[in-house]
């Protein structure tokens, strides 16, 4: 969410009808403009030039994605015949959208032949569609009134699907050490996920990390220690020894990310316990970094951290977590995780702990741990489940967090989290669809841009 989308606008005509309405090129061109510039709050939208033939759709296709757009939304400024295109948009290597609309809201008794023409936008768009679909191409419709709201927000949400879609096909995933042991629902196929997702997961010895944590200097871990100071509320009993160890823990992982380009990481307890090297698990560098906006799951589950990263940059203050428990009498799930959380959906009337917090998992020392709940009201929760090979379940539902009490005795983040249709229905419908225990929660209701996501990679979208 660093960024607007950038995406280009493909407004597709033919050189017929230049002789039977003298400057209609010139008069479609500027309505392509001002749809461009009615859509500027949702994204940086580039229109040139209105392409009239084979070789304008293939030289504008390629000077869009030249110019690094995010992806590419064709609109039928008339009938253009969709053979001229087929070429050119299976060898485009962002999403595309077929905007469905036309340059007026009604069919006037004013309206003459040339009217019609000009607004015959359907008729191309059917013909575009049926060439996509039998090339085998996934593209996304948005039929609408391209200036009312509700188009310029289904197209925003496109717009974001579309940028993590083309941000997930340069993204690197930092893996420290190995997955968890046994842990089924986080194996994953590397060339089956390069090719369907496209992030790419890379293997990092745990020895560098190490090197770098003995390398961090104790002025860089006093500016770490004095932001926390300020964003948390530190408890008392947290020795300076064990929240300077966890700084430091924080500086090296983000130096690694930084250096080696990666957008997310996980790492397993036991592969940064058993090392041997290692003082504490970095819990507390875990929950800041996806607060700053990087991916992140726990147990090296690098499904559920890719899907992170696409939620990082498509919706924004993406948080990792998994279910903990039921709740009959709130008909609610209890949502926590061992101490990684992004602290950012943090309510606003309760202040964020960071604890002294003993924990045996890992075998080390204790790890400092930020505390929080939720902020109550409306969320999203999605889950990535890969079934074989390239074929991959999106799973999505929708509910509020509650506002609840505080819970004392838990030392980690902790929400409760009420589907819409209910507990009882929701739990039986994510363990039958194969939902894994990791998920990505976002505040707010963001389905559409899930919807369009999925429909974007072709996974199967399935929402509860």
């Amino acid at each position: 969410m660093s960024r607007k989308p950038r995406i280009g606008l493909l407004g597709i005509m033919q050189e017929l009808y230049d002789d039977m309405i003298p400057g209609i090129t010139e008069r479609q061109g500027r309505y392509a403009a001002d749809v461009a510039q009615r859509l500027a709050g949702a994204a940086a939208v580039t229109f040139t030039r209105p392409a009239r033939n084979r070789e304008d759709v293939e030289a504008i296709t390629r000077e869009l994605v030249a110019a690094d757009t995010d992806g590419i939304m064709i609109v039928m400024l008339t009938y253009g015949p969709a053979m001229r295109t087929v070429r050119a948009l299976l060898d485009t290597p962002v999403p595309l959208l077929l905007a469905n609309i036309q340059p007026e809201r009604s069919v006037t008794p004013e309206w003459d032949m040339a009217d019609l023409t000009y607004n015959q936008g359907i008729h191309g768009a059917q013909d575009q569609a049926n060439s996509l679909v039998r090339s085998g191409v996934p593209f996304s419709v948005i039929t609408g009134d391209w200036q009312s709201p509700e188009f310029e927000r289904a197209f925003e949400d496109w717009a974001r699907a579309a940028q993590a879609v083309t941000t997930l096909r340069r993204t690197r995933i930092g893996l420290l050490g190995y997955p968890m042991n046994g842990m089924g629902d986080i194996r994953y196929d590397p060339p089956a996920m390069l090719r369907r997702l496209g992030p790419m997961v890379v293997s990092e010895d745990l020895g560098p990390m190490v090197a770098r944590i003995q390398a961090v200097s104790d002025a860089e871990v006093d500016a770490v220690i004095a932001r926390h100071g300020e964003t948390f509320e530190v408890a008392s009993d947290l020795p300076r020894e064990r929240h300077a160890y966890a700084a430091r823990f924080e500086v090296a992982l983000r130096g690694m990310l930084e250096d080696n380009g990666y957008a997310g990481f996980s790492f397993h307890f036991d592969s940064i316990g058993g090392d041997g090297r290692f003082e504490q698990l970095p819990l507390l560098a875990a929950s800041d970094l996806m607060a700053e906006g990087y991916g992140f799951a726990a147990e090296g589950d690098t499904n559920t951290a890719a899907l992170m990263c696409a939620a990082q940059t498509m919706i924004g203050d993406a948080h990792f977590s998994e279910m903990y428990a039921m709740d009959w009498v709130l008909d609610s799930v209890l949502i926590s995780h061992m101490g990684e959380g992004n602290w950012k959906i943090a309510r606003d009337d309760r202040p964020i702990k960071l604890i002294d917090r003993p924990l045996g998992i890992g075998r080390l020392d204790n790890p400092p741990t930020p505390v929080f709940s939720a902020q109550p009201g409306a969320a999203t929760t999605a889950a990535l489940v890969p079934l074989e090979g390239e074929l991959y379940r999106l799973v999505v539902g929708r509910g509020e967090v509650l506002d609840t009490p505080e819970l004392p005795k838990v030392e980690m983040h902790y929400f409760h989290f009420r589907p819409e249709r209910g507990m009882r229905a929701f739990m039986d419908d994510w363990l039958t669809l194969g939902g894994p225990h990791h998920f990505v929660m976002n505040l707010g209701e963001h389905t559409d841009r899930w919807r369009r996501l999925a429909e974007l990679l072709d996974l199967e979208y399935l929402e509860i």
